[in-house]
């Protein structure tokens, strides 16, 4: 025995009959289903653009603020004194202004980062040697 499941005779939303033809898993008339899809079309976008933002809390300054992208972290003020520390770098070594080009730079060139290297090295505590002389 197979049971057959009905078919639907009027519209869910406003009542009015379905076409002649239409499947049994059809429950909206041609207008509504028009428009329940541009609805759903709306909120998708939305959701996919981030029209309805949040306000995040920034991590250096804990003030709340909107974001322009789902990625950021930090508000605007905190992103400038970033990018103004990043620009303005001196060698860790000589103290001459390092210039930005995209990667991030301790040493101007390897002049000064060879013997910096073997201080660094000296002082981390962590080398056995030198924190037995330390003590």
């Amino acid at each position: 025995m197979s049971r057959k499941k009905k078919a639907r005779d009027d519209c869910v939303e406003c009542h009015k009959p379905l076409p002649i033809g239409v499947g049994v898993h059809r429950l909206y008339c041609n207008e509504c289903q028009v428009t329940l899809r541009i609805k759903w079309q709306r909120e998708r976008y939305r959701k996919v653009n981030g029209l309805k933002k949040k306000k995040k809390m920034c991590m250096v300054c804990k003030e709340k603020f909107l974001p322009d992208d789902y990625q950021m972290k930090l508000c605007i003020k905190c992103m400038k004194k970033f990018m103004d520390r990043r620009n303005n770098l001196h060698c860790l070594f000589c103290g001459k202004h390092l210039q930005p080009n995209g990667r991030l730079k301790f040493f101007c060139n390897t002049k000064c980062s060879q013997p910096s290297w073997y201080v660094l090295r000296r002082m981390d505590p962590h080398y056995k040697r030198v924190t037995s002389e330390i003590k």
